[in-house]
Protein backbone atom coordinates (compact mmCIF):
# COMPACT_ATOMS: atom_id res chain seq x y z
CA UNK A 1 0.00 0.00 0.00
CA UNK A 2 1.83 3.30 -0.82
CA UNK A 3 0.95 6.96 0.62
CA UNK A 4 -2.12 7.55 -1.74
CA UNK A 5 -3.76 4.37 -0.97
CA UNK A 6 -3.31 5.13 2.90
CA UNK A 7 -5.33 8.60 2.92
CA UNK A 8 -8.06 7.04 0.41
CA UNK A 9 -8.04 3.99 3.42
CA UNK A 10 -8.22 7.43 6.40
CA UNK A 11 -10.86 8.68 4.46
CA UNK A 12 -13.07 5.17 4.27
CA UNK A 13 -12.65 4.48 7.65
CA UNK A 14 -14.46 7.70 8.51
CA UNK A 15 -17.25 7.51 6.79
CA UNK A 16 -20.01 8.23 6.80
CA UNK A 17 -18.30 11.58 8.64
CA UNK A 18 -17.13 13.91 6.11
CA UNK A 19 -13.79 14.84 7.61
CA UNK A 20 -12.76 18.33 8.85
CA UNK A 21 -9.19 17.54 7.73
CA UNK A 22 -7.99 18.46 4.20
CA UNK A 23 -6.28 16.42 1.94
CA UNK A 24 -2.98 18.34 2.58
CA UNK A 25 -3.11 17.14 5.97
CA UNK A 26 -3.84 13.87 5.42
CA UNK A 27 -0.96 14.07 3.39
CA UNK A 28 1.36 15.34 6.18
CA UNK A 29 -0.18 13.07 9.10
CA UNK A 30 0.83 9.97 6.80
CA UNK A 31 4.27 11.24 6.37
CA UNK A 32 4.44 11.87 10.30
CA UNK A 33 3.90 8.38 10.77
CA UNK A 34 6.56 6.98 8.06
CA UNK A 35 8.72 9.55 10.18
CA UNK A 36 8.31 8.40 13.45
CA UNK A 37 8.52 4.41 12.17
CA UNK A 38 12.34 5.50 10.23
CA UNK A 39 13.72 7.40 13.58
CA UNK A 40 12.47 4.73 15.94
CA UNK A 41 11.94 1.25 14.36
CA UNK A 42 14.47 -1.27 13.19
CA UNK A 43 13.13 -3.71 10.51
CA UNK A 44 15.76 -5.93 9.10
CA UNK A 45 16.63 -5.53 5.79
CA UNK A 46 19.36 -7.39 3.68
CA UNK A 47 21.25 -7.31 0.84
CA UNK A 48 24.48 -9.16 -0.95
CA UNK A 49 26.97 -6.61 -2.48
CA UNK A 50 29.88 -7.69 -4.63
CA UNK A 51 33.03 -7.06 -3.01
CA UNK A 52 36.05 -8.47 -4.93
CA UNK A 53 36.92 -5.09 -6.66
CA UNK A 54 35.59 -2.81 -4.32
CA UNK A 55 38.36 -1.68 -3.03
CA UNK A 56 37.67 -2.17 0.99
CA UNK A 57 34.65 0.12 0.15
CA UNK A 58 30.84 -0.80 -1.03
CA UNK A 59 28.06 1.59 -1.98
CA UNK A 60 25.03 1.13 -0.18
CA UNK A 61 21.31 1.75 -1.22
CA UNK A 62 19.38 4.23 0.60
CA UNK A 63 17.13 2.14 2.03
CA UNK A 64 19.98 1.37 4.76
CA UNK A 65 19.39 3.65 7.76
CA UNK A 66 22.43 1.49 9.74
CA UNK A 67 24.11 -1.47 9.39
CA UNK A 68 24.42 -3.92 12.34
CA UNK A 69 26.57 -6.63 11.13
CA UNK A 70 28.51 -7.88 7.82
CA UNK A 71 29.02 -11.81 6.72
CA UNK A 72 31.39 -12.69 4.02
CA UNK A 73 30.50 -15.48 1.99
CA UNK A 74 33.44 -17.68 3.23
CA UNK A 75 34.74 -17.60 6.73
CA UNK A 76 37.83 -20.19 6.09
CA UNK A 77 41.07 -18.71 7.48
CA UNK A 78 43.94 -18.64 5.76
CA UNK A 79 45.92 -19.82 8.77
CA UNK A 80 44.08 -22.88 8.35
CA UNK A 81 44.45 -23.51 4.95
CA UNK A 82 47.97 -24.70 5.95
CA UNK A 83 46.78 -27.86 7.64
CA UNK A 84 46.78 -31.04 5.71
CA UNK A 85 43.51 -32.13 7.47
CA UNK A 86 41.56 -28.81 6.60
CA UNK A 87 42.64 -29.55 2.71
CA UNK A 88 41.47 -32.81 3.24
CA UNK A 89 38.76 -33.08 5.50
CA UNK A 90 37.80 -29.32 6.18
CA UNK A 91 38.79 -29.92 10.00
CA UNK A 92 41.63 -28.73 11.60
CA UNK A 93 43.39 -29.89 15.25
CA UNK A 94 45.43 -27.20 16.77
CA UNK A 95 49.36 -28.03 17.28
CA UNK A 96 50.71 -27.54 20.40
CA UNK A 97 52.09 -24.07 19.05
CA UNK A 98 48.99 -22.48 18.44
CA UNK A 99 47.54 -23.72 21.73
CA UNK A 100 50.07 -22.15 23.74
CA UNK A 101 49.86 -19.16 21.79
CA UNK A 102 45.92 -18.43 22.73
CA UNK A 103 46.62 -19.46 25.93
CA UNK A 104 49.54 -16.56 26.46
CA UNK A 105 47.41 -13.97 24.67
CA UNK A 106 43.64 -14.22 25.74
CA UNK A 107 40.61 -15.91 25.29
CA UNK A 108 40.10 -18.57 22.78
CA UNK A 109 37.03 -16.11 21.49
CA UNK A 110 39.51 -14.01 20.16
CA UNK A 111 41.78 -16.29 18.15
CA UNK A 112 40.15 -14.86 14.78
CA UNK A 113 42.49 -12.15 15.66
CA UNK A 114 45.51 -14.51 14.97
CA UNK A 115 44.04 -15.47 11.77
CA UNK A 116 43.31 -13.00 10.19
CA UNK A 117 39.63 -12.55 10.06
CA UNK A 118 39.08 -10.40 12.46
CA UNK A 119 36.39 -8.57 10.09
CA UNK A 120 35.62 -4.41 10.75
CA UNK A 121 32.97 -1.87 9.19
CA UNK A 122 32.18 1.42 9.79
CA UNK A 123 29.42 2.91 7.76
CA UNK A 124 28.91 6.22 6.45
CA UNK A 125 25.15 7.06 5.90
CA UNK A 126 24.25 9.66 2.45
CA UNK A 127 23.87 13.30 3.28
CA UNK A 128 20.58 13.21 2.54
CA UNK A 129 18.25 9.94 2.72
CA UNK A 130 17.70 9.88 -1.15
CA UNK A 131 22.14 9.63 -1.15
CA UNK A 132 23.70 6.27 -0.91
CA UNK A 133 25.84 5.28 1.98
CA UNK A 134 28.97 4.22 2.34
CA UNK A 135 30.34 1.07 3.76
CA UNK A 136 34.34 0.17 4.59
CA UNK A 137 35.77 -3.01 5.47
CA UNK A 138 39.00 -3.70 6.96
CA UNK A 139 40.32 -7.58 7.61
CA UNK A 140 38.41 -8.91 4.61
CA UNK A 141 38.57 -13.01 4.69
CA UNK A 142 40.96 -14.21 1.31
CA UNK A 143 38.70 -15.86 -1.27
CA UNK A 144 35.29 -14.19 0.10
CA UNK A 145 33.64 -12.33 -3.02
CA UNK A 146 30.39 -11.19 -2.12
CA UNK A 147 29.37 -9.23 1.71
CA UNK A 148 26.25 -10.16 3.37
CA UNK A 149 24.96 -6.49 4.53
CA UNK A 150 22.16 -6.86 7.91
CA UNK A 151 20.83 -3.60 8.33
CA UNK A 152 17.80 -1.28 9.52
CA UNK A 153 15.51 -0.63 6.77
CA UNK A 154 14.53 3.27 5.79
CA UNK A 155 10.88 3.19 4.37
CA UNK A 156 10.11 6.27 1.51
CA UNK A 157 6.78 8.15 1.30
CA UNK A 158 6.26 6.47 -2.15
CA UNK A 159 7.46 3.30 -0.97
CA UNK A 160 4.58 -0.27 -1.68
CA UNK A 161 4.34 -1.32 1.99
CA UNK A 162 3.74 -4.66 1.34
CA UNK A 163 4.99 -6.39 4.89
CA UNK A 164 1.81 -6.96 7.02
CA UNK A 165 3.06 -6.05 10.46
CA UNK A 166 4.39 -2.73 8.98
CA UNK A 167 1.54 -1.69 7.32
CA UNK A 168 -0.97 -2.53 10.14
CA UNK A 169 0.87 -0.63 12.47
CA UNK A 170 1.16 2.47 10.04
CA UNK A 171 -2.35 2.33 8.96
CA UNK A 172 -3.44 2.16 12.82
CA UNK A 173 -0.66 5.46 14.19
CA UNK A 174 -1.75 7.62 10.94
CA UNK A 175 -5.63 6.71 12.42
CA UNK A 176 -4.53 7.53 15.60
CA UNK A 177 -3.42 11.15 14.11
CA UNK A 178 -6.05 11.75 12.34
CA UNK A 179 -8.18 11.33 15.43
CA UNK A 180 -6.07 14.09 17.41
CA UNK A 181 -6.22 15.99 14.26
CA UNK A 182 -10.31 15.81 13.98
CA UNK A 183 -10.82 16.09 17.38
CA UNK A 184 -9.25 19.90 17.76
CA UNK A 185 -10.93 20.76 14.75
CA UNK A 186 -14.08 19.94 16.14
CA UNK A 187 -13.38 21.62 19.79
CA UNK A 188 -11.84 24.84 18.31
CA UNK A 189 -15.70 24.57 16.96
CA UNK A 190 -17.01 24.57 20.37
CA UNK A 191 -16.26 27.85 20.92
CA UNK A 192 -19.03 29.05 19.03
CA UNK A 193 -21.10 26.60 20.80
CA UNK A 194 -21.56 23.58 18.17
CA UNK A 195 -21.84 20.84 20.60
CA UNK A 196 -19.45 17.90 19.76
CA UNK A 197 -17.37 14.90 21.13
CA UNK A 198 -14.03 16.61 20.20
CA UNK A 199 -12.05 16.46 23.51
CA UNK A 200 -13.04 12.49 23.43
CA UNK A 201 -11.69 11.88 20.25
CA UNK A 202 -8.65 13.49 20.66
CA UNK A 203 -7.88 11.61 24.23
CA UNK A 204 -9.18 8.87 22.07
CA UNK A 205 -6.37 9.28 19.21
CA UNK A 206 -3.48 10.29 22.71
CA UNK A 207 -4.17 6.89 23.99
CA UNK A 208 -3.81 4.99 20.89
CA UNK A 209 -1.42 6.75 19.69
CA UNK A 210 0.89 6.33 22.92
CA UNK A 211 -0.33 2.69 22.51
CA UNK A 212 1.34 1.92 19.24
CA UNK A 213 4.68 3.42 20.16
CA UNK A 214 4.59 1.28 23.22
CA UNK A 215 4.53 -1.63 21.34
CA UNK A 216 6.72 -0.73 18.58
CA UNK A 217 9.37 0.10 20.94
CA UNK A 218 8.91 -3.64 22.37
CA UNK A 219 8.28 -5.42 19.17
CA UNK A 220 10.71 -3.49 16.70
CA UNK A 221 13.89 -4.89 17.30
CA UNK A 222 14.32 -7.28 14.67
CA UNK A 223 17.85 -6.51 14.26
CA UNK A 224 18.80 -8.49 17.68
CA UNK A 225 21.01 -11.33 17.33
CA UNK A 226 20.95 -14.25 19.71
CA UNK A 227 24.65 -15.97 19.60
CA UNK A 228 27.16 -17.00 22.06
CA UNK A 229 30.69 -15.82 22.50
Amino acid sequence: MKQTEMIQWLQTEFKPVTLATPQATLSQLVKNTFRYWNSHAAYRYIAMYDFANSNGTIDISKYFKSVVQVWPNTSTPTTWVSFPSWSLLGISVLDNVTSDMILMTEAFRNYRQYVSSNLQFHFEAGATPDDTGKLYIQNWPQGASRACVVGTRRFFYDDDITNEYVLEWMLDYAKALLKIQEGNTLRKAGIINVKNDGQELVDEGMKEKEALQTRLMEEGRWVVFGGRL
